[in-house]
């Protein structure tokens, strides 16, 4: 017996030296057994965890029985280093949550052991799009577990128009139960009063007044039996809004090709084949039927030249106009002249609102107003839609935008380790400081594991795809895995191209991480600039060029070239740090931007001397 006796004395000492540790009045030996999470192996103190494993079955460095079928490593199973799927047998760690799957695609799941397909048969969107927890894919050919969820938005199909079990767009059902007039929930009314004594409609009853009330509609019921407008060919009235028809909306696809056909991209307009809804990423410029005043953009439709007639009233020339400039900032005033003029550097966008210049978003996205408006809160100004009650926009789920601040309102990570485990450091975001991080949550559970090629954010376990690779966030070195080294990349925002942050990332195997100032400092590589992702200064370090565009490929529209290439006059070229005799035969060493700094001015750019090529 040892220990505390309870009244300030002892119960006696543990003097054998084979057993000098006390514990719950009990001498001890000096060595404690660890069997925390194993099942057998050595319990570090010369004795064993659990019992021997089965003949068929060889005991992991972990601690745990690894079954004859298992093929992959055996230290991968039940590790708790992500659910490894494909392998001969099941890995316990997949039945435990915020494993990441590893062995298996995108758009795959683990079943017992092998890689199956997650997404319903017959689906046609992007795999990301399935059980997205946001949306309600309803026209994507299979059924999408979101439309089970009352409060997520419904796409691509009209109001009411979802067969949710199928996942295809049915026939709108009209519903006029107890109603003599207004609206049937499918565009269509459910009657006309025409009693002279009830002439209005209220809440689909005719009344005896009624005031119409059009308000921040372009389309559906007014409210009184009437219509507030129509919405063009392609497009259907949504909650007073003409959006895109199935297959034609533009929702969750700016700056790609919807399965309609139709594109959400920058280019559309040239090629003509723009969705009907693209004013959704894009503003479209609309004279139709107009002659003069403003086109929808910031732009006009024409001027009145002819004397008599020197007036632009509704998109034709009058002799007589009045100036129409209620809640305009700048723009047409609807009468030849302009309501305002922005500020230096701001734009005005298709509201008549002055964009400042360090929004990077799309200008029509700018203090939009109206019943779809929706705060933009990752766009580098303040948006005043923010002040509203509008959905938000560029923000971690579960968090809102700061008020008064052009980023959101949450707890920022830069780094794998700031995270408690299963938790990762997620995503892409600006922080406020020209920097870009993530916040710590459960990785992706079907993304690709680090290392793992990519396209989009949303394709990787970390949120976070750069340079054509999934990566994780760092700040130093030692954030990141052996033989990898840490490195800022700069991001722009794809349809302005406007510098929106600097992320930091582990760096692939391709640089050695040795500083160099000349190429003729690293044998067989080159020396190449990479951005120090805390002082955002220069990182000389010998490597060869990877992910992204190639030496010699353009760079323009935010196309980001191999990392530790530089965008020289719209082509990817290499650092000539040593000078003009490092460039190949032709090309010519000039500075080049490395990283824009937080004003518009070139003044505070980090710049890089750069082998200009021809594109």
């Amino acid at each position: 017996m040892c220990g505390d006796d309870g009244c300030g004395g002892t119960c006696g000492t543990c003097g054998d030296p084979t057993t000098p540790i006390c514990k719950a009045g009990v001498c001890l030996s000096g060595c404690v057994p660890d069997c925390v999470s194993k099942t057998c192996g050595p319990d570090g103190c010369g004795g064993s965890c659990g019992k021997a494993c089965a003949a068929e079955a060889t005991c992991s460095a972990h601690g745990n029985c690894v079954p004859k079928a298992w093929t992959c490593g055996a230290d991968s199973y039940a590790a708790m280093n992500g659910c490894d799927c494909g392998c001969g047998a099941p890995d316990p760690d997949c039945d435990v949550g915020g494993q990441v799957l590893h062995g298996c695609g995108l758009d795959d799941k683990c079943d017992a052991g092998k890689c199956v397909s997650k997404l319903p048969k017959g689906w046609t969107c992007p795999g990301f799009f399935y059980d997205d927890g946001l949306i309600c894919n309803c026209a994507c050919g299979g059924p999408d577990p979101d439309c089970d969820k009352p409060a997520n938005a419904i796409i691509d199909c009209k109001p009411g128009g979802c067969d949710k079990k199928l996942g295809v767009c049915g026939i709108c059902k009209p519903s006029c139960d107890g109603k003599v007039c207004g609206d049937d929930g499918c565009g269509g009314v459910c009657g006309t009063c025409k009693d002279p004594k009830l002439p209005g409609c209220a809440a689909g009853k005719c009344v005896a007044t009624c005031t119409p009330s059009c308000t921040d509609k372009a389309c559906g019921e007014d409210g009184c039996g009437g219509a507030c407008g129509t919405c063009g060919t392609g497009l259907v009235c949504s909650a007073g809004a003409c959006v895109g028809a199935a297959g034609s909306s533009c929702v969750s696809h700016c700056g790609y090709q919807t399965k309609g056909g139709c594109w959400c991209d920058a280019g559309c307009k040239k090629r003509g084949d723009c969705c009907g809804d693209i004013n959704l990423c894009i503003c479209t410029p609309d004279c139709t039927g107009k002659t003069c005043g403003s086109d929808g953009c910031g732009g006009t439709c024409g001027g009145c030249t002819d004397k008599a007639k020197p007036y632009c009233d509704a998109g034709s020339c009058t002799a007589v106009c009045k100036p129409q400039c209620t809640d305009k900032a700048c723009g047409d005033d609807g009468c030849g002249g302009q309501c305002g003029t922005c500020p230096a550097g701001d734009t005005c966008n298709g509201f008549a609102k002055c964009v400042p210049p360090a929004w990077t978003c799309s200008p029509h996205l700018f203090n939009s107003g109206g019943l779809t408006a929706t705060c933009d809160c990752s766009c580098g100004a303040v948006d005043p839609d923010c002040a509203g009650l509008g959905p938000v926009v560029g923000c971690p789920a579960g968090t809102l935008c700061a008020a008064g601040k052009a980023y959101c309102a949450a707890s920022w990570c830069a780094k794998q380790s700031t995270c408690a485990k299963p938790a990762w450091c997620v995503g892409v975001y600006p922080s406020g400081d020209n920097t870009l991080k993530g916040v710590c949550a459960p990785p992706n559970p079907v993304g690709f594991a680090p290392g793992h090629p990519c396209s989009v954010d949303q394709a990787c376990a970390s949120g976070v795809c750069v340079a054509g690779t999934c990566r994780i966030h760092c700040q130093a070195d030692g954030d990141c895995p052996t033989a990898q080294a840490c490195t800022g990349v700069e991001r722009l925002q794809p349809l302005s191209g406007k510098p929106v942050g600097v992320i930091g990332v582990c760096d692939t195997t391709k640089s050695t991480g040795k500083s160099c100032s000349k190429h003729a400092d690293c044998p067989g590589q080159l020396c190449l600039a990479y951005l120090d992702p805390v002082k955002l200064g220069v990182l000389a370090r010998c490597g060869l060029p990877h992910g992204g565009a190639p030496e010699g490929a353009a760079c323009a529209d935010g196309v980001h070239c191999q990392l530790g290439l530089l965008c020289a006059a719209g082509a990817c070229g290499r650092p000539c740090l040593g000078g003009q005799s490092e460039c190949p035969a032709g090309q010519t060493c000039k500075p080049a931007v490395l990283q824009h700094g937080a004003t518009s001015s070139a003044s505070d750019d980090t710049v890089v001397p750069t082998c200009h090529v021809k594109p």
